[in-house]
């Protein structure tokens, strides 16, 4: 019963951060608070979409919410998710090792996101 409970619990976590975007916006605030604004400029999304991913990752507390007179901050609930999803790249690349655009794609952004990752990092996660 316990082991089906937490595969359930994991599920809809990876259910929930299964979106480029999602994974994209919890890379970003690894690093630290960002606004709204900061967050779709570097995201290159609109503000109405980037609010939307936000929202879902805000419900299920992935992210939280701050304000600050008329500006909204966001900061990673449990840093160490990033760090999570950063050793999945080392997955996706095994599995994409007949793809040299995309393993190229991949270490670049392994290199980034580990720059990133490093703030609250946990082997344990």
């Amino acid at each position: 019963m316990y082991r089906k409970l937490a595969a359930k619990e994991l599920a809809d976590l990876l259910g929930l951060i299964s979106h480029p975007a999602r994974i994209r916006i919890i890379e970003e605030l690894v690093q630290g608070e960002l606004d709204v604004t900061n967050l779709y400029s570097k995201l290159e999304l609109t503000q109405s979409a980037t609010s939307r991913h936000l929202s879902l990752l805000k419900a299920h507390n992935i992210v939280v919410m701050r304000k600050a007179g008329r500006n909204i901050y966001y900061h990673l609930s449990v840093p160490e998710l990033a760090s999570w999803l950063v050793r999945g790249l080392d997955i996706v690349e095994q599995k994409q090792i007949q793809n040299k655009s995309s393993n190229k794609a991949i270490r670049e952004a392994k290199k980034i996101w580990s720059g990133h990752s490093k703030v609250g990092a946990n082997k344990n996660f």
